[in-house]
C-alpha cells in the first residue's frame, strides 16, 4: 500500500492524537468515572477525535504544504535551466531547505555559463587551429607538387643521360670490335706477305 506524503503525516499525527486523547480520558477522568455515564464517556471521546482530526489536519497541512509547494517550483524550474529561485516562506526547517536548493542552483547555473563561455572560447580555438592546419596543409601539397616536378624533371634528364651514355657505350664497343677486326687483319695481312 503506497500512501502519499501528507497521507502519511496525517496518519501519524492523528494516531498519535487518537492516544494522547485516550490518555487524557484514561488518567484524568478516571476519578470522574463514577459520575460520568457511559454515552457521556462516549462523548467526550468523541469530541476528543474530532479535535484530534482538525489538529492533525491543521499539522499535516502545515508539514506538507511547503514542501509539495516546493516540489511545483522544482517541476516549473526544470525547463526554465536554473534561472528561476524558488521563493516559500515556511520559517521551518523547509524554508531552510528551499535555501540551500537556490545556492546550489545559482552556482550550477554560474557553473555552466562559465561551461558554456568555455565552450565558445575552445570553439573559437578549434576553428583558428583548423584553419592553421589548413593552411599548412596547402601550403605541404603545394610543396610536395613543386618537389614532384623537380623529381620528375630530373628523372627525364637521368634518362636522356642514360640513353646518351648507353649509345656512346654502344658506339665504343662497336668501335673496341672494329678495332680488334682492323688488327686482327693487319696481322693475317702481315703473316701473308
Amino acid at each position: 500500500m503506497k500512501l502519499g506524503l501528507f497521507k502519511k503525516t496525517f496518519l501519524s499525527i492523528i494516531l498519535t492524537s487518537i492516544f494522547t486523547g485516550v490518555s487524557f480520558l484514561v488518567l484524568f477522568l478516571s476519578p470522574f468515572s463514577t459520575d460520568l455515564s457511559f454515552w457521556e464517556i462516549v462523548l467526550l471521546f468523541l469530541l476528543v477525535l474530532v479535535f484530534s482530526i482538525f489538529i492533525a489536519l491543521f499539522l499535516a497541512k502545515k508539514i506538507t504544504n511547503p514542501i509539495f509547494r516546493l516540489n511545483r517550483e522544482i517541476e516549473k524550474n526544470k525547463d526554465k535551466k536554473f534561472k528561476r529561485k524558488i521563493r516559500i516562506k515556511s520559517g521551518d526547517e523547509v524554508e531552510k531547505i528551499i535555501e540551500e536548493i537556490n545556492r546550489i542552483t545559482e552556482e550550477l547555473a554560474d557553473f555552466k555559463e562559465k561551461a558554456e563561455e568555455r565552450d565558445k572560447i575552445l570553439e573559437v580555438r578549434v576553428r583558428a587551429r583548423t584553419e592553421d592546419l589548413k593552411k599548412e596543409i596547402n601550403l605541404l601539397e603545394n610543396k610536395l607538387e613543386a618537389k614532384k616536378e623537380e623529381l620528375s624533371r630530373k628523372v627525364e634528364e637521368l634518362e636522356k643521360f642514360h640513353k646518351l651514355t648507353v649509345g656512346r657505350e654502344k658506339k665504343m664497343i662497336e668501335l673496341k670490335e672494329d678495332n680488334e677486326k682492323l688488327k686482327e687483319d693487319i696481322q693475317n695481312k702481315k703473316e701473308i706477305k
